[in-house]
């Protein structure tokens, strides 16, 4: 059994992080944040567009974390069986997920 390191615990720490931000965000209404990017895009098209991507890009990180999480475990270790590395099972459950829906 591997040891757990530095490194390791690190990961996991970044990693619950970055869940806590974007659920955080994911819960927070998009019209609160209309006076903010007022005040600091203005009135143009860019605070427009911001808006729209702050309305849907948590929701989709969220949709696409659920759904890549949903690959069987066992696929993965067929792959690291057959010699896969990180990157190439990494691309593969995203292959593997969209075959899903």
């Amino acid at each position: 059994m591997k040891k757990k390191t530095v490194r390791d615990n690190g990961k996991i720490l970044s990693g619950i992080c970055f869940a806590l931000i974007i659920e955080f965000a994911r819960y927070l209404p998009v019209v609160a944040l209309v006076p903010l990017t007022l005040l600091y895009l203005g009135i143009d098209e860019t605070q427009k567009y911001t808006i729209i991507f702050l309305g849907t890009f948590f929701q989709l990180v969220l949709m696409v974390c659920d759904t890549v999480s949903g690959v069987d475990r066992n696929m993965i270790n067929v792959a690291k069986t057959l010699g896969a590395n990180k990157w190439q099972i990494s691309g593969w459950k995203k292959v593997s997920a969209r075959r899903m829906i």
